[in-house]
């Protein structure tokens, strides 16, 4: 009997016909991944307008290819430039914040080096053209261009269903606590606000 071979998905799926297709993708934790192994993510096309949570990565991307540092796409291992790598690794770094703002749940996320098939001309000038339009339309930004990062908000600040932490009474309680004080905070800032600055 033949070996039955795993599933490799492309690194950039066809986008769709919609104007405002584009790709996101999450981090996928692995325990089995050993410190220091390529880190993974999933790439996917959504239509940027239908997605109800996610965040916009602004970075300076460095024009110098010859560092580079390698990543699983899709089950795919690509290398990317050393600022693209570190822009992702501020999503670790900046957990916290993140997934309190979005209370407990994984968001989607767009960030131009992994979202965007940079080897096809037409898609990445169309890209190019609605990026504008997906930063306007993110939850949140998170801005990695000064010496700390920095969040704020987006078209719409979101609330999410509250999240059990371990099952207990006592922590439904307190997440729900927490989900209603910070959907309150969110509420006072306006697109653009600044919601949390790195210590």
């Amino acid at each position: 009997m033949g070996h039955k071979q795993s599933k490799i998905r492309p690194v950039f799926e066809p986008l769709g016909s919609s104007q405002f297709d584009t790709r996101m993708f999450k981090p996928i934790f692995n325990r089995k991944d050993k410190p220091g192994s390529p880190k993974r993510f999933s790439v996917f096309p959504v239509d940027a307008s239908k997605v109800n949570l996610f965040f916009f990565i602004k970075y300076i991307r460095s024009p110098d290819t010859t560092q580079t540092e390698e990543l699983i796409i899709n089950g795919n291992l690509i290398r990317v430039p050393a600022s693209v790598a570190n822009a992702l690794r501020a999503l670790d770094q900046n957990v916290e914040p993140i997934m309190g703002l979005t209370h407990g749940w994984t968001p989607c996320f767009w960030l131009d080096a992994l979202c965007v098939n940079e080897v096809d001309e037409s898609e990445r000038t169309s890209q190019a053209q609605l990026e504008s339009y997906i930063q306007m339309a993110a939850t949140f930004v998170l801005d990695l261009t000064g010496p700390k990062a920095k969040i704020f908000s987006g078209k719409v600040a979101y609330t999410a269903p509250v999240v059990n932490i371990d099952g207990s009474l006592g922590s439904s309680l307190m997440a729900l606590d927490n989900a209603l004080a910070n959907s309150e905070r969110l509420k006072s800032h306006q697109q653009g606000g600044l919601v949390w600055v790195e210590r």
